[in-house]
């Protein structure tokens, strides 16, 4: 094994020295025969560093070998596999910081802070409360983590998870793109509302309803799209857009997380959970259950884009020749093409 690192950081060494970081896509489907459709879809990016080869044209004909095909060595920290995507350039990590203290939390006129995982954030119905109880969160308020929609074209995806009631009253789930001042207001708020076994969904852009529906179901994937040329703001359930308008673009749009129990909730309630998940990566912005036809030049909140597997920037990997002279691979010889 000493001869194969040995090998294995000779070639590391050079494709650094001489190559690039290269990051390629994966991803795998769960296929549901009886429905026709797939009912997960993943996404993961893998970066390494590699080299491009330049191609003799005399071994272009036509069929194995095609014109554009690309040839390209990569090190082994990544394994390749065939239909594994080549992206030209990494992308940015791309997570939202929910980091608001305590003390800001009740600043901001609530119980106290939501806590999240990552970008998830997961509440316990209590029960017998006698007023209600609201908790939010978001980034820190003395370190804030903006959103420019301003410019671009901006993608941000939530799943507001709210199971129905048997008790009299409700809880709310509502999530915010932005703040104004002291208090919660701006550009999108989402809501999810139960009482009993009524769910309700509620969208506003700029303060004014657009979206006021009862028969939510349980789990609700919500995408929004940001376009600062058009200054349109467009708005899906699932892969289905149902509202398109007007926003008004603001160069320090936040993130909010908050949700409401209110009182009156008893024994048969207590301890079902309410979720709430916020998804600002393209890679996990694109592994929704049901994908909408996003616009064409849309990126996440970082810069990097959203689109499907074939868009028009990624390679196909069509054949894989690893490079193993101790027997293991210390490097992969890949082909791809658009």
């Amino acid at each position: 094994m000493a001869f194969y690192d040995d090998m294995a950081d000779v070639a590391t060494d050079l494709l650094t020295e001489f190559g690039k970081p290269v990051t390629f896509e994966r991803v795998t489907k769960t296929f549901n025969k009886i429905t026709g459709k797939d009912t997960a879809r993943t996404v993961a990016n893998f970066s390494t560093v590699g080299v491009e080869l330049s191609i003799n044209q005399r071994l272009i004909d036509g069929t194995r070998i095609q014109s554009g095909d690309r040839f390209v060595i990569v090190d082994s920290s990544y394994s390749p596999s065939m239909g594994d995507r080549l992206l030209d350039g990494a992308f940015v990590p791309c997570a939202y910081p929910f980091t608001m203290t305590n003390a800001q939390a009740i600043s901001l006129g609530r119980a106290g802070v939501w806590p999240t995982v990552g970008q998830k954030a997961t509440y316990i119905v209590e029960g017998g409360l006698g007023t209600q109880k609201a908790l939010i969160t978001g980034s820190d308020l003395d370190a804030v983590q903006v959103i420019d929609t301003t410019s671009g074209i901006k993608a941000v995806r939530f799943r507001l998870v709210a199971p129905s009631i048997s008790s009299v009253g409700y809880v709310g789930v509502s999530v915010l793109a932005s703040i104004t001042g002291a208090g919660i207001a701006g550009e999108l708020s989402l809501a999810l509302l139960c009482s009993g076994a009524t769910r309700t969904g509620y969208v506003e852009v700029d303060g004014s309803p657009v979206f006021n529906a009862s028969g939510a179901p349980e789990i609700n994937e919500f995408s929004a799209v940001f376009d600062s040329t058009t200054s349109t703001i467009y708005l899906y359930l699932g892969s289905t857009m149902f509202y398109s308008g007007a926003y008004t673009p603001q160069t320090d749009a936040r993130i909010f997380m908050q949700v409401v129990e209110y009182a009156g909730l008893s024994a048969p309630d207590i301890g079902k959970e309410y979720t709430l998940e916020v998804f600002t990566a393209a890679a996990d912005i694109m592994a929704a259950p049901d994908l909408p036809a996003y616009p064409a030049g849309t990126t996440d909140i970082c810069g990097n884009p959203v689109g499907y597997p074939d868009i028009s920037d990624s390679w196909a990997i069509i054949d894989i020749q690893p490079i193993n002279p101790a027997g293991t691979p210390i490097a992969y010889r890949l082909q791809v093409r658009a």
